[in-house]
Order: structure tokens, then C-alpha cells, then sequence
């Protein structure tokens, strides 16, 4: 396991190619529909459960991930794509 000395992120190979942090949840959400805002919260939820799970978001995707992307999600406009 590799630890990115500007973020803390860890992964499996050294030096991995990424952008340092997270993302922000409130920029994901914003002018988003409140049915897909409550339906991705309940995701979120539900995968924050397990034990290691990262969440990522950039723009309008997020990605599900310990060591490994195991899933990502695109807000679309009137629904959510769900790719595991």
C-alpha cells in the first residue's frame, strides 16, 4: 500500500496517478433533483457501512472505493447510473 504524502489517500500501487482529495459532496448535489439527491444519499449511506469504503466525487460522478474502484455512479438528468 502506497500513501499520498499531500493527501493521505491510500492505494495499491506507488505513486498512483490521482487528484489529491475527495471532492465535494455539497458541489455534487447542487441544483440536483431532490428525488436523486435522496435515492444517491441512501447509496452513500449504504456504502459507507462497510468497513473502508471511500467516497470520491468529481463534478457529476462519484466513486465507490476501498483499495479498488468497485463501483461508480453518474448523476444523469432523471435518474442515476450505477456501474459495479
Amino acid at each position: 500500500m502506497w500513501t499520498c504524502p499531500r493527501c493521505a489517500r491510500r492505494f495499491r500501487q506507488t505513486n498512483q496517478r490521482h487528484a489529491c482529495g475527495t471532492g465535494d459532496r455539497e458541489a455534487l448535489l447542487k441544483n440536483k433533483a431532490p428525488e436523486l439527491i435522496r435515492l444517491y444519499g441512501r447509496l452513500e449511506a449504504t456504502a459507507k457501512r462497510w468497513d473502508g469504503v471511500e467516497v470520491v466525487t468529481r463534478d457529476r460522478y462519484v466513486l465507490f472505493r476501498t483499495t479498488r474502484i468497485f463501483a461508480d455512479m453518474t448523476f444523469m438528468r432523471g435518474a442515476l447510473r450505477l456501474v459495479v
